[in-house]
């Protein structure tokens, strides 16, 4: 049965809009217990099946009846050594310009502050465009942390899989050459990414990228190179940032 502007019918569906207040609302109601909203799809004219699950507890449920959680979306498939995207995060840009680097979208956590329960940001995890042209959008992630409600980077993965802790790393070569870790503004931990995997090292304001090895900023540097059974003890004199 549906209501409309009144009280519902008890053990029903109901159809309901307050128009003191502009809501609208759907849903199941019983007087002797819970209940829950499902919504069912067919397809090829076979018997119509649950696809969607809101229950009483305000849990949504996609794909399955599996819970436990405020939002599950449950994937099935016989695939045994492959991965499938579940859910699509979609950074649209209007057409009122160019998007560059550093467009891209995410994921924002809050949560309530001791003794007022304001609420404040705990941290976000962000995929962001680091090279954007007209034929090239690549991406990295960008791991937030909150200070006082203020969420700052703390960690970066590029886009050519080089990581930096609490700093935007280097420009490692994007062929993946070299993939790089570093912490910091200067020490950094390396190896090949590619070919030669006995070849790998610790550094200190020193990347490589791809080209020669570089300054990551005005200093000294100094590395310790391990190749072909080899370690090697180098140091550079003061220099400045991106130097060879």
């Amino acid at each position: 049965s549906t209501a409309f502007d009144t009280t519902g019918d008890l053990d029903s569906l109901q159809l309901y809009y307050e128009t003191d207040s502009g809501q609208a609302t759907v849903g199941p109601y019983s007087s002797g217990g819970s209940t829950h909203l499902s919504f069912y799809t067919n397809a090829g004219g076979a018997a119509a099946t649950e696809k969607v699950r809101i229950t009483s507890g305000g849990e949504l449920r996609v794909g399955g009846t599996e819970g436990g959680y405020k939002t599950n979306i449950i994937r099935e498939s016989s695939a045994t050594t492959s991965a499938e995207t579940q859910l699509l995060l979609y950074a649209k840009h209007d057409g009122s310009g160019n998007t560059g680097v550093g467009f891209g979208g995410g994921i924002r956590f809050w949560g309530d502050r001791n003794g007022d329960n304001a609420e404040q940001n705990m941290g976000r995890i962000m995929c962001i465009a680091d090279v954007n042209s007209g034929t090239n959008l690549s991406g990295a992630f960008v791991f937030e942390t909150g200070t006082n409600g203020s969420p700052s980077e703390s960690l970066r993965i590029n886009s050519s899989g080089s990581m930096g802790l609490g700093v935007v790393p280097s420009a490692w070569p994007s062929n993946g050459d070299s993939r790089g870790f570093q912490v910091g503004t200067g020490a950094c931990l390396f190896g090949r990414g590619s070919g030669d995997e006995d070849r790998g090292g610790i550094g200190v304001n020193y990347y490589n990228d791809g080209s020669g090895n570089k300054y990551i900023g005005n200093g000294n540097a100094s590395r310790i190179y391990m190749n072909d059974g080899n370690i090697d003890f180098d140091y550079g004199a003061t220099n400045s940032s991106g130097a060879d």
